[in-house]
């Protein structure tokens, strides 16, 4: 008796098993290379995060005039035990801007594999705020700087009669509409060529329509508002110029009234 065998159902049976065992030694690899990644990964945080080679050598500031850069590394928090991958590169950021009044922004880079590098971009008082009987170095934002001694030496003219300020602490950002006209006033002034033989003693802020100038060499005040102030400024170093620098004003010149200038 001859068997008949059926060797081409045998083969299809065989490849039928085959790919049905292949997910399962798939999956195996999968796992098995993942196991290794997942490994690698593990030691190399270890050795970034933990390694002596990234610790901090060098810190450097850059962008300073008026910080001492000594200050910025001490508020920064950064030592030479830390490791460069560690630092919260955000909150080193925004603990500079927050705690020092003269630090507008900055920016902190790593630089590998020992190196951090900490830009700044400083705040420069431009005027004086006088609040009841103190005195307030301010910038062009109108953020308070710093508190001066009596008598100091001061930047800028004074800025006085500022209403509805209240007690003023370092490193406020004040928005009152009268402090901001006069700051204006100041900054428009400035680019004028009278600025360089005039000396601003004072801008008394009663209003935002209403900044009043005060120079060393004038026998009266200026008179400045309605948020034209660039417009004002040029029309008096206009004048100044064409008049030889002589107003014939006694008491006050007033600008706020376009072409129609007020002079008395």
């Amino acid at each position: 008796m001859i068997a008949e065998v059926d060797f081409q159902s045998r083969h299809k049976r065989r490849g039928i098993r085959r790919f049905a065992e292949r997910p399962a030694v798939l999956m195996i690899e999968a796992m098995i290379c993942m196991s290794i990644l997942g490994a690698a990964a593990y030691g190399l945080h270890r050795y970034l995060y933990r390694s002596e080679d990234f610790l901090v050598k060098t810190i450097r500031v850059e962008g300073t005039r008026g910080i001492d850069p000594k200050d910025i590394v001490k508020t920064a928090g950064i030592t030479t035990a830390d490791s460069i991958m560690r630092i919260d590169v955000e909150r080193v950021e925004e603990t500079l801007v927050r705690t020092i009044p003269y630090v507008k922004s900055c920016s902190v880079t790593r630089c590998f594999p020992d190196t951090v590098i900490i830009s700044v971009e400083e705040r420069t008082a431009t005027a004086t705020l006088l609040v009841d009987g103190h005195a307030f170095e301010i910038d062009p934002d109108g953020v308070a700087l710093q508190e001066l001694p009596s008598n100091a030496v001061h930047e800028g003219p004074y800025i006085s009669n500022v209403p509805d300020l209240g007690v003023v602490q370092i490193g406020d950002h004040l928005t009152q509409p009268a402090l901001a006209a006069a700051l204006e006033v100041w900054s428009a002034f400035s680019k004028m060529s009278i600025s360089r033989e005039v000396t601003v003693s004072e801008l008394s802020a009663v209003s935002p329509n209403e900044i009043r100038m005060y120079c060393d060499e004038l026998p009266y005040e200026v008179r400045w508002g309605r948020r034209e102030f660039d417009a004002e400024a040029a029309r008096f170093d206009l004048l100044w110029r064409t008049k030889n620098k002589q107003l014939g004003c006694a008491e006050y010149l007033d600008l706020r009234f376009g072409e129609d200038l007020a002079c008395k």
